[in-house]
């Protein structure tokens, strides 16, 4: 079988992670793969395939359409998989490729059409918004990555969940050496941040403070806790500043190779990140690593009004210089709440019980609610026995080239 990836959006890294490992199942099955990607995620690919294998796109629509032609005719082959072509626009900051005359085109190819719906927006009832999506061909079929999605078959759901990824058993003494560099001997808690590239340049392109004060806000929620806290951030390098006081321990580190990403996570003791759709929340979930996605609801003036005398200095003083850079965010810094109705992946979802959602600037209720996680608690129990059950359901579902049979005699 030959499978051909097409992965337009550069924002989009948790898509070109599942088509990652996608592929690499595929090829294990005897399948030829090829992908045809921007330019972020081409990288990724011919990181773990031949660069033969990978067609970068351009920032030209008329390009791209011939290259992905002149790739077909060469390439035949019997799946096209997009991920995701919901947000296939440019208006979604995708590479320029869809136009109508190339719907009609998409639809004569011989090869069967697919699609990767991370995001529940190929989903009923997912709301106006993603009216703007670009017409669909009737024959494309939805895949539904696992995780995030649920394993189940929810009634009216469309789709076929598939398991794209399983954890892999991480010995003890590879969970030491992973925590090594930053967990002193006599013990800590390793705390893992994940920053995915497209929002710390998103947010350095608007001018955002929300990095700059971060890590006095995790050290107001942290740095009462019995151990020592060292916070990993994996960004590029350099996002995030010191903790003020010292009382925890920030540590910077660029993009990771995947097996090194994966290992840290695994051996963390909590994972923190701002997307609550995040690919590695779900993969902390079935490391059985306690997990937060954060969101904020407050503006500038609700948050004046819940900030205690106990609030970081920092934040006092952002509110007083900058009030206009406290605005509310479901994931930072890209979707506002407008954008939760439309977003379906998580309804009805077992995995939304394994991980907490919790408000940034929540002050003292945040951090109770971090505490329980981090300490033994009734909270922390739930979640990792929900944790566990999840990873339980998804071992049962077809791996990626099954789903694609499966969709295709839907």
């Amino acid at each position: 079988m030959r499978i051909l990836f097409v992965a337009p959006h550069p924002f989009s890294s948790g898509e070109a992670m599942t088509a990652l490992h996608s592929a690499g199942q595929a090829e294990r099955r005897g399948a030829a793969v090829r992908f045809f990607a921007a330019p972020q995620n081409a990288r990724l690919f011919a990181g773990q395939f031949p660069p033969a294998r990978v067609t970068d796109m351009t920032a030209d629509g008329p390009t791209n359409r011939r290259r992905l032609a002149a790739l077909v005719a060469e390439f035949r082959p019997r799946a096209i998989v997009f991920c995701d072509y919901a947000i296939l626009p440019e208006w979604a900051g995708a590479m320029p490729l869809a136009s109508e005359p190339w719907i009609d085109q998409l639809d004569g190819i011989d090869a069967e059409l697919f699609t990767f719906d991370h995001m529940g927006l190929e989903q009923p009832g997912c709301g106006a918004r993603p009216a703007r999506r670009p017409r669909q061909p009737d024959r494309m079929r939805v895949l539904l990555p696992c995780p995030m999605h649920e394993p189940s078959s929810p009634p009216a759901r469309r789709g076929v969940p598939f398991r794209y990824w399983m954890p892999r058993r991480v010995a003890d003494a590879e969970r030491e050496a992973a925590r090594r560099p930053f967990v002193p001997p006599s013990g800590g808690y390793l705390v893992f941040h994940a920053v995915s590239s497209w929002a710390w340049k998103i947010a350095r392109g608007k001018g955002a403070l929300y990095y700059d004060v971060l890590p006095a806000i995790l050290e107001s929620y942290l740095a009462d806790l019995p151990h020592p806290v060292t916070i990993v951030s994996v960004n590029n390098g350099s996002l995030l500043p010191a903790a003020p006081r010292g009382k925890v321990r920030i540590v910077n580190r660029p993009p990771l190779a995947v097996g090194e990403y994966e290992r840290l996570l695994a051996a963390s003791d909590l994972v923190l990140t701002e997307n609550c759709f995040s690919s590695t929340l779900g993969k902390a979930v079935c490391f059985g690593v306690p997990a937060v996605a954060w969101q904020n609801r407050f503006d500038a003036k609700a948050l004046h009004g819940e900030a205690g005398d106990d609030a970081p200095l920092a934040l006092v003083d952002l509110l007083r210089r900058s009030p206009a850079a406290i605005e509310p965010w479901l994931v930072f810094p890209l979707l506002s709440f407008d954008w939760e109705p439309h977003l379906r992946v998580l309804d009805g979802n077992s995995i939304g019980r394994a991980f907490l959602r919790l408000e940034i600037f929540g002050g003292r209720a945040t951090s109770e609610a971090l505490r329980g996680v981090l300490l033994e608690s009734p909270v922390r129990r739930r979640m990792q026995e929900d944790a566990r059950r999840y990873a339980h359901d998804m071992r049962r579902l077809p791996e990626f080239c099954d789903a694609l049979t499966e969709a295709a005699r839907a």
